[in-house]
């Protein structure tokens, strides 16, 4: 990409109150903000056809950041003040051609908590999809906030799924699916409660027999009630993009 006319935001927090100021960089991508005087500065690139990066490392690969500039601060490198030696980079992605997406959703879906199965059927653009969920919960009856044993088995009718690491899901993976994803809380466990899955995973890639993808996001509840939601993104031309518009 060209370095020369990326835009960078500047919220500065100045010791009169906080304020904006944008510019541009130059041909060797480096811009400044000269004069200003604060105890730190959000900063925020963009670029016209390039899309905002995160990344769970800190300080690696990201878009925007908080420069922290007052001395009792005591900054991490990846939010000290910059440097010629150790400059503060910013990462832009160019973006693919946006996805032709279906979407269809179904919330408050009943299941058993005996491990009987449960389609939940989704219609997008006239095909029809299915994912499969089974329970096995021993939520007290009548219910209270006791921590309990329970577990749960997500598949995909006619297709397999795997879960989203990525923290930017721009493109679904061709291999690795996986038959069937099991969550599994034991009532000692510390992420054990009344929400979906271990580690947050509740989205999905999904690619069916036909060769086609989809993402999913998907919650089992237990507790008082058994339930689970479903929301599907579907690649209408048959590819595995997954950009947005």
């Amino acid at each position: 990409m060209t370095n020369q006319g990326v835009e960078a935001r500047m919220v500065v927090d100045e010791y009169a109150g906080r304020k904006e100021y944008v510019t541009l960089s130059d041909q060797d991508g480096r811009f400044e903000l000269l004069g200003k005087k604060g105890a730190r500065v959000r900063v925020k690139v963009s670029l016209s056809g390039y899309a905002p990066t995160t990344d769970d490392r800190i300080g690696t690969n990201v878009s925007a950041r908080t420069i922290y500039y007052a001395p009792e601060s005591k900054p991490a490198p990846a939010y000290a003040p910059p440097t010629k030696d150790h400059p503060q980079v910013f990462v832009l992605r160019k973006r693919s051609p946006g996805a032709n997406l279906g979407y269809a959703e179904s919330s408050r879906v009943r299941i058993k908590r005996s491990g009987e199965a449960k389609e939940i059927a989704l219609d997008v653009e006239g095909k029809r999809l299915g994912i499969d969920v089974r329970c096995w919960s021993a939520a007290p009856v009548p219910f209270s906030h006791d921590k309990y044993d329970w577990r749960a088995e997500i598949r995909v009718v006619e297709g397999k799924l795997q879960p989203i690491t990525e923290d930017e899901p721009i493109t679904s993976p061709t291999e690795g699916y996986l038959p069937v994803f099991c969550i599994e809380l034991p009532k000692d466990t510390e992420a054990n409660w009344l929400r979906s899955s271990p580690r947050g995973t509740r989205d999905f890639w999904v690619k069916f027999n036909d060769g086609t993808y989809a993402k999913a996001e998907i919650v089992v509840r237990t507790g008082r009630k058994h339930e689970v939601d479903v929301e599907l993104w579907y690649n209408l031309d048959g590819d595995n993009n997954f950009e947005s518009e």
